[in-house]
């Protein structure tokens, strides 16, 4: 393995655990976010399922209405 592709792996943990991409960018010495961005931030499968289990919040069928009379509630 090379230093590298250390330093992939490193970025990629560092995503799955929430770190921000502007701190990693910091971390591994890039003077552009894109580079960061665009060449080590892999989206890994528990990535993939992190995201999608945050849009289910708002998954209609998930919703339950409100049942105070005195505040408003959000129909879809």
């Amino acid at each position: 393995m090379r230093l590298h592709d250390l330093r992939h792996s490193a970025a990629t943990l560092l995503i799955e655990e929430n770190a921000s991409l502007k701190a990693i960018q910091e971390r591994l010495g890039h003077s552009k976010f894109e580079v960061t961005a665009d060449f080590y931030a892999h989206v890994t499968k528990k990535v993939s399922r992190d995201t999608a289990d945050k849009l289910e919040k708002f998954n209609p069928k998930n919703f339950v209405p409100n049942s105070s009379p005195t505040e408003k509630s959000v129909e879809f």
